[in-house]
């Protein structure tokens, strides 16, 4: 499944949390047909790597979030993706800050 579909779950989950419906791994699995194992992964790739501050109700078998002024990242890069930005981040700056950087261009 591509990272476009992925992302949608989080952008779903999170509209979830934000609308105060206690989402859970049983709720994200039913909307997109997936596996709860596979949504309860998801889940876990948002509080652990996307650092959204989820915490579990148990009273409400849900999430919530601990900071409401939490937004997500508008865009998800895959690691491969970021990789090749921050390269390319780093010969740019090479290059202005080279002979190049030091030269005024005609405009």
């Amino acid at each position: 499944m591509g990272a476009k579909n992925i992302y949608e779950r989080f952008v779903w989950f999170d509209n979830q949390v934000r609308a105060g419906r206690y989402p859970n791994a049983t709720s994200l699995a039913e909307k997109f047909e997936i596996s709860t194992k596979t949504a309860q992964r998801d889940i876990d790739f948002m509080r652990d790597r996307l650092r959204c501050p989820l915490d579990y109700d148990s009273s409400q078998r849900g999430y919530c979030y601990d900071d409401q002024a939490f937004s997500l990242p508008m865009v998800y890069l895959s690691s491969e993706e970021l990789s090749s930005l921050l390269i390319a981040r780093k010969m740019l700056q090479d290059f202005l800050g080279g002979a190049w950087g030091r030269t005024k261009l005609a405009t």
